[in-house]
């Protein structure tokens, strides 16, 4: 079975698939989301589908 798995972080435990980085402790949300690669800038644009 494929992990299918960019980027992600672990606390204390290294996962069955062998990914990702491990941390000793829970780190504070803004820190989880940089550790798992989930620290993106959104930017909402208009969608434009050609209808009117």
């Amino acid at each position: 079975m494929a992990a299918l798995i960019e980027t992600m972080f672990s606390v204390r435990e290294k996962p069955w698939h062998g990914l990702g980085t491990i941390v000793m402790k829970a780190p504070a949300s803004a820190e989880a989301l940089r550790l798992a690669g989930l620290d993106w800038n959104v930017v909402q644009e208009p969608i434009y589908t050609g209808f009117k």
